[in-house]
This record gives C-alpha cells, structure tokens and sequence, in this order.
C-alpha cells in the first residue's frame, strides 16, 4: 500500500497519548515522516488537561493503561466534548483481550492496534485514516494548495 502523506499545507495534526516512550517514539517517526504535526502525552491526567487547550487534532492514537486518568476515562472524556465527538481514537494498547476491545469501541474507538506494533498494520492504519482526512478536504487543498484546513489557522 502506497503511504499517504498529509504535507505543510494540510495542517494534519495527531495527539499521541502514550505513556511508554519507545510505543511513543514509533508513532511519531512514522508520523513525521508523513509531515504530520504531533502532539505528545505521557499520561492521562495531562491528556485530560491537554484537551482543553489545543486544537483539535485530525486523529489520536491513545493508549489504555496510563498513569493518572487510564485510557477508557479518557475515551469518554473525548467523547464527551463536542468538538472532539468526531475526531477518531485508535486504542494503542498491550492488552489485547477480547473484553477490552469491545469495551474500547463500545466506547467509541474508530480502531485497535495491539503492541507491540507491527509496522505493516501500523502504517495501514495511518493511511487509513489519512485518506479519509484527505477524502474531506476542499478540493485545493486535495491537489497541493496552501490554505489551511479550517479550524487549523495560525
């Protein structure tokens, strides 16, 4: 599959909410080689505060087992806000268990990654969503333009 970027232009933007730093760290490379601006969260009561103040990002990649507010809190939290409704929420999480799962899309994940990653699945996901991100834009924005996405102006 061929790996979509979202460039300058675009304004894509991801929150990570991820309390291990390597999990962290491979998110954010293969994000920022797509040019994608990402936001990072190392537990979930600086999530909770975080997601107050700053825009709203295109997607976010959340973990369940965080120090602080866990995961599923956070999840509802989101969902709670309604600028934030919409925004899709793939789970990142060592716990794979069936129970989980649900209870992660009960609540409103878009998507479940397990770790450890496996690269491949990772980077489908991304372009998943990337393409639906990219799917919604204005047409000038779709073939290289410069203005930015609303709701993403500096």
């Amino acid at each position: 599959m061929k790996e979509i970027s979202c460039g300058k232009e675009t304004g894509c933007s991801v929150l990570i909410i991820e309390d291990n730093s390597v999990d962290a760290q491979i998110l954010r490379l293969v994000l920022e080689q797509r040019s994608i601006e990402v936001t990072y969260c190392s537990n979930g009561d600086q999530a909770w505060n975080l997601i107050h103040h700053v825009p709203v990002p295109d997607l976010v990649f959340l973990d369940l087992m965080l120090p602080g507010v866990n995961g599923f809190t956070l999840l509802e939290h989101i969902r709670s806000k309604s600028l934030w409704e919409k925004v899709p929420v793939v789970v990142v999480s060592g716990i794979g268990d069936i129970a989980n799962v649900k209870e992660a899309l009960r609540l409103g994940a878009a998507g479940y990654i397990h770790k450890p990653y496996d690269l491949r699945r990772l980077r489908d996901e991304i372009n998943k969503y990337l393409a639906r991100l990219i799917t919604s834009l204005p047409a000038e924005l779709k073939h290289g333009g410069y203005a930015k996405k609303p709701g993403h102006e500096t």
